[in-house]
């Protein structure tokens, strides 16, 4: 497995190379990192906001930035500075490093997926 992770597996009968299977597996597992720290990121938002999140609003939304905006227009008592404060905070945590406004603005899956 770890071979095929690394782009450098071979077929042990045809010599064949696996690169194109082990793009594929990278792919799915970045796909995975990415709906389950999206998940993870949505339920520490809510803890901390007091707020729920539906699966629906979570899944329109493309990145970071479209769940702060998406929030914010669905809550008058939280500011907008105040959501982007907690989802930076929240996603530090899941990251473990700073968060930039440019990673605000990635998509889930160059975000936290991992390949």
């Amino acid at each position: 497995m770890a071979d095929l992770l690394a782009l450098r597996a071979m077929c042990k009968f045809c010599l064949q190379d696996l690169q194109s299977v082990g793009r594929e597996m990278q792919s799915a597992l970045a796909e995975s990192s990415a709906f389950f720290g999206k998940a993870e990121l949505a339920v520490a938002v809510e803890r901390e906001l007091g707020m729920g999140i539906s699966d629906h609003l979570l899944e329109t939304c493309a990145a970071p930035q479209d769940l702060v905006l998406k929030l914010s227009g669905g809550c008058s008592q939280v500011s907008l500075a105040d959501i982007e404060a907690v989802v930076r905070r929240c996603l530090a945590r899941l990251l473990e490093r700073d968060v930039t406004t440019a990673d605000l603005a990635m998509s889930w899956k160059s975000l936290l997926g991992k390949s």
